[in-house]
């Protein structure tokens, strides 16, 4: 399904938490996500900074749970700054977004962005932790309602980089988008293959890809244990942070003195159980080959 057509952008807001309400424009940039000022990185921070240039997940050959209709339902926060005024707000309460393997809707500062249509959209995933997403986003997953201790955050682009739309995903039936400094909550209309599919299928899929995520860091401690390079204490984590293509890529790095280090990174194929170190490399086009 198409973007509906929407109205002209027509005022902006300045808004400091999620029961603000809109005040006039700032001239400031209104895309405030991943501006970090004067803040110690925990490891979770610095895993977060370190995976800004984060590669695109190509696993699109089976669906994922986020394909297909959804509706925008309401504003849940807003971060330090907006563009959107609450007349542009009454316009995007319940226009509807598509997310497919072969195009997204676009979504970004302005109402007419929504017009656009990314084709074969690049779909990337990062984990964001719950005591880094403020200095990411300026605002807490509190603020949001999600009580987790991560989030995944997707960016879906056009490959040349003109359009994307960022949306975060505290579960398998909820989204939350993100854009003009503004938190929208979205409500899945239909699934792009198979509109009957229920919840608790929806809510299965995300379980199997939590599944996933936790055994390809399984997999990277028992590999670093068998060649006895696996320190077991609390200042040393293991953690899945992407994927690419059918690869799961997972970090392990040691914290000292509130700041961590990376000692290594590994591709995992879970379906063969293998890992391969990657902690050299920074061309990943080779999996999957």
């Amino acid at each position: 399904m198409q973007p509906e057509p929407s109205s002209e952008t027509k005022k902006s807001v300045s808004n400091e938490s999620s029961g603000a309400a809109p005040s006039p424009k700032s001239d400031s940039p209104t895309n405030t996500k991943r501006s970090s000022e004067n803040s110690t990185p925990s490891p979770q921070e610095t895993q977060s900074s370190s995976t800004e240039t984060k590669r695109a997940s190509k696993n699109n050959e089976s669906g994922e749970f986020f394909y297909g209709e959804w509706q925008i339902k309401k504003v849940i926060a807003y971060g330090a700054a907006g563009s959107y005024s609450s007349e542009d707000i009454d316009t995007l309460t319940g226009q509807h977004l598509t997310f497919s393997k072969d195009y997204a809707t676009c979504f970004a500062d302005k109402i007419e962005d929504m017009d656009k249509t990314i084709t074969h959209p690049v779909y990337k995933k990062r984990v964001i932790a719950k005591d880094a997403f403020p200095a990411n986003y300026r605002v807490t997953l509190d603020q949001l309602g999600i009580n987790r201790d991560s989030v995944t955050e997707l960016d879906a682009t056009e490959s040349n980089g003109n359009c994307t739309v960022t949306f975060i995903t505290p579960d398998s039936h909820k989204l939350i988008l993100f854009g003009g400094g503004t938190f929208f909550e979205l409500d899945k209309v239909s699934n792009e293959n198979n509109p009957t599919t229920s919840d608790e299928d929806t809510q299965n899929q995300a379980a199997i890809e939590e599944d996933h995520q936790n055994k390809a860091v399984s997999l990277v401690k028992d590999y670093l244990r068998h060649k006895n390079e696996l320190e077991e204490d609390e200042n040393h984590f293991v953690q899945f942070e992407e994927t690419y293509n059918a690869y799961y890529i997972v970090r392990y790095s040691t914290l000292s003195s509130g700041h961590s280090s990376t000692n290594g990174r590994y591709a995992v194929d879970i379906n063969k159980g293998k890992v391969i170190d990657i902690s050299d490399t920074t061309d990943l086009d080779f999996l999957g080959q």
